[in-house]
């Protein structure tokens, strides 16, 4: 759903649709920002054991 919302705005393939358009910010943007938060704090609590204080150790 991304990268075709991004296709028609950026190029205004067939026009925008704004009832469309209006749904993707009221109901999809926020959605994909608390599944993006989720994962980040997921992240933060289970972190890629080859990092050390969230950076690759040195060689």
């Amino acid at each position: 759903m991304i990268i075709p919302t991004r296709n028609r705005l950026i190029h205004g393939y067939l026009g925008i649709d704004h009832d469309t358009l209006r749904s993707i910010i009221q109901d999809d943007i926020p959605e994909r920002v608390r599944v993006l938060k989720d994962a980040n704090q997921r992240l933060k609590r289970a972190p890629c054991p080859r990092y050390v204080n969230g950076r690759l150790p040195e060689s």
